[in-house]
């Protein structure tokens, strides 16, 4: 990885508001979500690029919400790297191994692709908030599914967050679904 392929660490901090009142507007619920954990020590795994704890939290938050992979409108995930979300793709399912990379330059990652992803600009573009990181992707996914995000997936439903700390060692999933 060279330094351009790096996000910076930041300090920043997000908030979200959980209520049982609706809301004034679309009500964003939280449809599924799971936590899944892999070995710490990439040389002990049994192949360092696939990331297991990444598709045991979204094959359960998927589960529980009652979604399919299709119905998946828009992507927020951990990439700190340019690897990270091409390899957290492959391990969801919406790439082959060893073709995530595919998805950035076929326009699959744009607003109107298959998997937009980051539409905020992610790590690279904001810095790494670590802490705060999870909560942000939760505050952009409910303003792309409420439908004023700044760039804007055209009528999302569906959403998915993915935070992932270390290389994968530890990964929550989170299922948003906009209520009809």
């Amino acid at each position: 990885l060279g330094l351009l392929d790096c996000s910076t660490e930041a300090d920043g901090a997000a908030a979200v508001l959980i209520s049982a009142t609706p809301p004034v507007g679309a009500v964003i619920r939280i449809a599924g979500s799971a936590v899944a954990s892999d070995t710490v020590a990439l040389h002990a795994r049994a192949d360092l690029l696939q990331l297991d704890a990444v598709r045991w939290s979204f094959e359960r938050a998927m589960a529980q919400a009652g979604v399919e992979r299709s119905d998946v409108d828009v992507f927020e995930v951990t990439d700190p790297h340019a690897i990270a979300a091409i390899l957290a793709f492959e391990a969801m399912g919406y790439a082959a191994s060893g073709t995530g990379h595919l998805l950035g330059s076929s326009g699959a990652i744009r607003p109107d692709g298959s998997v937009p992803v980051a539409l905020a600009g992610g790590c690279k573009a904001r810095g790494n908030l670590l802490g705060a990181l999870g909560v942000l992707q939760i505050v952009e996914l409910t303003q792309q599914l409420q439908g004023n995000a700044p760039t804007q997936v055209a009528d999302a439903r569906v959403g998915l967050a993915q935070c992932m700390s270390g290389i994968g060692s530890t990964v929550a999933t989170h299922i948003l679904v906009r209520d009809a």
